[in-house]
């Protein structure tokens, strides 16, 4: 009788011990599984981040190379107006050189 109560306790412990393991593995498992949850939240977050940045940087290069356009343009524009004045210039003085033969030629 002795014996088989012996028995019985070993039963008992060895049960114990093996659902004290389980929930140890148990454990374990959730925690890891809480790790790589982070893990892919920290990750998805960077992922975004990254996104952000190429996007923000994406929009400032389409800033920049629309002011390079506009600055071009103005460049041109400039440009046009100086020819035309320089054109001007070049019609007023073959004009007072025209009147300063014609003059010439009456005196």
């Amino acid at each position: 009788e002795e014996r088989l109560a012996q028995e019985e306790l070993l039963t008992r412990e060895a049960e114990a011990a093996a659902k004290k393991a389980e929930e140890e593995h148990l454990q374990r498992k959730m925690v890891e599984a809480a790790l790589i949850a982070e893990e892919e939240g920290v990750q998805r977050e960077l992922i975004q981040a990254a996104r952000k940045a190429e996007e923000q940087c994406l929009a400032c290069e389409a800033e920049e190379a629309a002011k390079m356009a506009e600055e071009e343009r103005l460049g041109r524009v400039a440009a046009g107006i100086a020819e035309e004045k320089c054109a001007q210039r070049e019609l007023i003085e073959a004009a007072r050189k025209a009147k300063d033969e014609r003059l010439a030629r009456e005196a």
